[in-house]
């Protein structure tokens, strides 16, 4: 991945299933985590769990460049803390918002007669 000078590739979000591994190959930047900000740079290596929310920044004089390896398993969505957003993969990819709901709404439970 190759992240140009002040730019964010991607909001702050968590995957439901997805592991992502990063190591930083060259430049610097700041990755966000449930515990704020924190400065990356050459030779960082990160690794975030499905349900740990992350994002990258590159605040850094020259582009970042980072190798990512995520194993992308079937079924995978992802969750926007940030917009209240989740992206859902299957059966086609969506980006929605939406309010909770009882498990029943909208369902009819009645027998055919």
């Amino acid at each position: 991945m190759r992240v140009p000078l002040g730019r964010i590739p991607y909001p702050f979000h968590s995957h439901s299933a997805q592991w992502e591994f990063y190591h930083v190959i060259s430049g610097t930047g700041k990755v966000r985590h449930l515990e704020g900000w924190e400065s990356i740079g050459s030779g960082d290596a990160l690794l975030f769990k499905p349900g740990e929310p992350h994002q990258l920044i590159n605040d850094g004089d020259e582009d970042l460049i980072l190798t990512v390896v995520a194993d992308n398993p079937l079924g995978e969505s992802c969750h926007y803390p940030d917009s209240g957003k989740w992206l859902v993969r299957s059966p086609k990819s969506r980006i929605l918002r939406s309010e909770p709901l009882d498990y029943y709404d909208g369902e009819d439970l009645r027998p055919d007669d």
